[in-house]
């Protein structure tokens, strides 16, 4: 048994040598065929890791209205907080809104045009964390529209944009205008 398994490994070394520029065709398109599924590996594995880190760092932002009320916003930070699919919720003063636009400004090498303003253009918000981002790419888009749309009406004066969907605090979900705001 041994000694047939070395006769054939010594006559496929002869007849690779013999036939020299085919075994070398044959072995450069393997090589190639392996380095080109490496590649494609590497690149698949790089957008999986890209598409779970957006996923991760996604958030909900509502922008509020400038006559807004600071037990307005304390009543609506409290009740996004209470609902179980946040993770966490931070109220955004206009202040903070500039000095991070200020900052967003500075950090790409850009000139502070901010001073040139009459007023501060910006809005404040409430940032949203999910516990469970993935979710919103997962699952079919409308069941969760509804679900934050009717959720949103609870919520005096809300204005809940999202894919699409707007909450009116006359009632009911309708086609917005602007997805991705909330306004209070």
């Amino acid at each position: 048994m041994i000694s047939f398994v070395l006769f054939s490994l010594k006559r496929a070394w002869q007849g690779f040598w013999r036939n020299g520029l085919m075994s070398l065709a044959a072995t450069a398109t393997m090589v190639l065929m392996l380095l080109l599924l490496a590649g494609f590996w590497t690149i698949q594995s790089f957008l999986v890791a890209s598409l779970d880190s957006v996923e991760k760092n996604f958030e909900l932002r509502a922008y509020l209205y400038p006559n807004v009320t600071q037990s307005q916003v304390d009543q609506l930070v409290a009740q996004l907080d209470a609902m179980p699919e946040t993770l966490s919720v931070v109220h955004v003063t206009r202040d903070e809104a500039l000095q991070r636009f200020r900052d967003a400004q500075k950090a790409q090498g850009r000139q502070d045009l901010t001073p040139y303003l009459e007023s501060n253009p910006l809005p404040a918000s409430v940032e949203v964390k999910l516990v469970h981002p993935e979710e919103l790419f997962t699952r079919p888009p409308m069941p969760l529209d509804r679900t934050m749309c009717q959720r949103s009406m609870n919520f005096r004066s809300v204005q809940a944009n999202r894919r699409g969907r707007q909450a009116t605090a006359a009632g009911g979900c309708s086609p917005a205008p602007s997805p991705g705001t909330i306004g209070t």
